[in-house]
């Protein structure tokens, strides 16, 4: 593979790696956002618990609760869900972040690689030449 090709393998690998990179920040938006979210739920199914159970509340608080009590389950019971999503987005996320990497440096070390086999050729071209002059001032 060419120096031009290698060159422009690790352009493409480097915008595979920024890509990753905004997609494991947007995933961490996002679970921080439903993790925020379901602690609200749950505030709330807690809030409304506290007012049915209150002495002081009468008998329409309890009344209140008990028709709004399956509504508050789904409520917190989705957003539970949402936030268990959101962190397996992350995960994955954070795989093809990892995966990335590993391609993006495995382009470097290949560029590395030529770049010190192309290094090597070149001394060992000096050394023939200088041996080279050697044998030919010694055959003088």
């Amino acid at each position: 593979m060419s120096a031009d090709a290698l060159a422009t393998l690790l352009r493409i690998r480097r915008n595979s790696l920024d890509d990753a990179q905004r997609a494991v920040a947007d995933a961490m938006r996002r679970r921080q956002d439903m993790q925020e979210r379901s602690e609200a739920e749950e505030a709330r199914f807690a809030g409304e618990a506290a007012a049915a159970l209150d002495l002081a509340s009468g008998d329409e608080a309890v009344d209140a609760f008990a028709r709004w009590l399956p509504v508050g389950r789904k409520a917190v019971e989705k957003a539970r869900a949402d936030e268990h999503e959101a962190a397996g987005e992350l995960d994955r996320a954070r795989v093809v972040l990892g995966l990335a990497r590993a391609a993006y440096r495995s382009v470097e070390l290949l560029i590395e690689e030529r770049a010190r086999e192309a290094r090597l050729l070149q001394d060992r071209k000096a050394q023939q030449e200088m041996d080279e002059i050697g044998r030919r001032r010694d055959a003088c």
